[in-house]
């Protein structure tokens, strides 16, 4: 496998224009993508040439796991590039936008042997220099929602697991698609991930999450209600004055127990396609309506409960709800069949979404939509007798995890890459580029691996461009604040409002000291501290202060 080493770029990325005319947030910079290596670089802009390129090797490198030939760690503030230098390396390598900047040198080792491409510029060194730049097949993930448009866009080589872009991709009713493309990978990596059993024969789900892996589908009225005033807007409906006039409260009492809910939600797929008139379907029982006019619908229904494992939940203000549940762990069969007649049945929205036991909470959401999403990927392009060669970019993949999640978010990732190989027969081969704001990530990262990336302060207070550093941080296996302190460039060991007022009653000491006048100090504040040195050192400052007024 090709392995990325070295990338460098002359410009991009222009900051503050209005301002500071022709600053970049990249300005000759270079950057270390391998544990590997560490290289050294000069450059001249009148020459356009990067000279002096020198490589130094890291020795005694820490082996992650034999699915990972190699892995880099971008740390740094907010501000500092890391997902703009993530987005521009994995643009670039895969092929996707190699016009979008004029100068930049891509430096790969393939069979233990250097190769280099230069474009807009000259690169003097003693690898072999490649006319065209072959393409690495590269997987981006992020679940930014910050910006509806994204330049990521999905090639040959770029697989886009970002949620702007998933989003942006789903048809005329973008957001509707989404959830519903969401939703079956979601079921579909939790049935393949149940039939993976641990020692003690228990389901790996279990072991990757703690919640067991039971699916529970229950109907969302509120979605039902809106496809019915969408397509009220959309004039689906013939006399659609009389269907207008009944309250979403009088349907519900109409449409009275599960399976002419599902009738009712099979009729609405069928208006997605033609007009009906809205005052024949309740005029008599909405089953006999629907097998005399829909009868391939109907029997489409009919063979949904034949399937449908029945049940009760409580939901909200304790109010028991009909839902179908499964047990994964000797159900796959019947959740194949359901899915497939619920999506016979209407496949135009979500009309009963699917949660992991109950509830799911917003953190195991975001646990679980990398690891389906990723698996999506590697499901759809595995070939058994060929090894799966990605690069593999995470911008902030423990994005909402609690510390602990976060902790030993890559020992599970690393268990997860066994159980796909293992269980499935895919045999992986990942370089790994991750961003992350987490020192619990970071205690399980060698320094070798660690890029830390921060923004140069000029005397007029202007952040300019980025820098990085590689001076080491003693990351692995470190204590949690040292890495927050130097890893994550930290300025206090303290909350900035407790900061501020203990800086408040030091200037006010001084203060007092210097127009003769008593303390004033709220002693209230200063005994709720709770670092016991800190308060003490405080408490003698203010003892000292009042003994010498």
């Amino acid at each position: 496998m090709k392995r990325l080493v070295f990338f460098w770029v002359e410009k991009y990325k222009e900051i503050d224009f209005m301002n500071h005319e022709n600053r970049f947030l990249f300005e000759n910079l270079g950057v270390d993508l391998s544990s590997k290596y560490h290289f050294e670089y000069k450059w001249d802009s009148d020459g356009r040439k990067l000279y002096d390129l020198n490589v130094f090797l890291n020795k005694d490198l820490i082996e992650y796991s034999d699915k990972i030939q190699d892995l880099k760690v971008f740390v740094g503030k907010n501000g500092t590039g890391k997902s703009s230098l993530l987005k521009l390396i994995g643009n670039i390598v895969s092929g996707n936008n190699l016009n979008m900047i004029s100068s930049y040198v891509v430096v790969w080792e393939e069979k233990d042997e250097l190769f280099y491409y230069a474009k807009g510029c000259e690169c003097l060194c003693n690898y072999k220099q490649i006319k065209n730049l072959p393409f690495f097949k590269t997987i981006i993930y992020s679940s930014d929602f910050s910006r509806y448009h994204d330049e990521l866009v999905r090639t040959g080589n770029l697989i886009n697991m970002r949620k702007n872009y998933l989003m942006r991709t789903r048809h005329n009713d973008s957001i509707n698609r989404f959830c519903l493309e969401e939703e079956n990978v979601l079921i579909d990596f939790l049935i393949d991930f149940s039939k993976i059993k641990d020692d003690i024969g228990d389901s790996f789900l279990w072991k990757m999450i703690n919640i067991p892996p039971r699916l529970i589908f229950t109907f969302d009225d509120t979605s039902i209600g809106r496809k019915i005033e969408q397509l009220l807007e959309n004039k689906k409906f013939e006399g659609k004055e009389y269907f207008n006039s009944l309250s979403l409260t009088v349907l519900r009492n109409r449409v009275k127990n599960f399976f002419e809910k599902m009738l009712l939600v099979a009729w609405l797929g069928v208006c997605e396609k033609e007009c009906n008139d809205t005052k024949d379907i309740f005029a008599g029982s909405i089953a006999e309506y629907m097998q005399k006019t829909y009868p391939t619908v109907y029997e489409n229904v009919a063979k949904l409960m034949e399937v449908a494992n029945l049940g009760k939940v409580y939901f909200e203000n304790d109010v028991q709800v009909d839902a179908v549940m499964y047990n994964l762990e000797n159900n796959y069969e019947q959740v194949f069949k359901f899915r497939e007649y619920l999506r016979r049945i209407n496949p135009y929205f979500i009309f009963m979404p699917v949660t992991i036991d109950f509830p799911m909470s917003a953190g195991e959401y975001e646990y679980m939509q990398f690891f389906s999403r990723f698996w999506n990927v590697i499901k759809k392009s595995k070939n058994p007798t060929e090894v799966s060669n990605y690069l593999l970019i995470l911008d902030e993949v423990d994005r909402g995890l609690h510390p602990e999640w976060q902790r030993i978010w890559f020992t599970k990732f690393l268990e997860s890459l066994d159980a796909m190989s293992d269980s499935f027969g895919i045999k992986l081969n990942l370089q790994l580029f991750i961003a992350t704001h987490s020192p619990f990530m970071l205690s399980d990262f060698a320094d070798e691996s660690i890029l830390k990336m921060k923004r140069i302060q000029e005397k007029s207070g202007f952040f300019s461009n980025v820098k990085c550093d590689y001076n080491p941080t003693r990351c692995f296996g470190g204590n949690i604040y040292d890495i927050m302190k130097d890893g994550f460039f930290l300025e206090s060991s303290i909350g900035g409002f407790v900061e501020n007022q203990i800086t408040k009653i030091i200037n006010d000491m001084k203060k007092c000291k210097e127009e003769n006048r008593p303390l004033s100090i709220d002693y209230s504040f200063v005994n709720r501290i709770g670092n016991p040195i800190l308060k003490s050192l405080l408490l003698q400052k203010i003892k000292s202060a009042e003994r010498n007024k």
